[in-house]
């Protein structure tokens, strides 16, 4: 499945914390979606349905990706359903 992984706008409750939008069935979908948002946002590929458990995966990559960060890492993720 395909999420999208975004900041949160100015303005907005989550301003400057990560979101994740999805599932998408495909990369397309979720292309097209991100580039309707008004934020810098990424398409990335987590192997469930399931928000939560895409939310745990999102912050374990984190880690792996920076181990120095790993509070940053572990911060709140906000869940956008499309």
């Amino acid at each position: 499945m395909y999420w999208i992984v975004a900041k949160g706008r100015e303005g907005t409750k989550i301003r400057g914390k990560t979101a994740l939008l999805g599932p998408f069935n495909t990369e397309f979908t979720a292309d097209e979606k991100a580039d309707e948002l008004e934020t810098d946002s990424k398409v990335i590929y987590l192997p469930t349905r399931d928000p939560s458990r895409a939310s745990r995966m999102l912050k374990a990559k984190r880690v792996e990706q920076n181990p120095k960060l790993w509070e940053e890492a572990y911060e709140r993720v906000s869940h956008k359903y499309k």
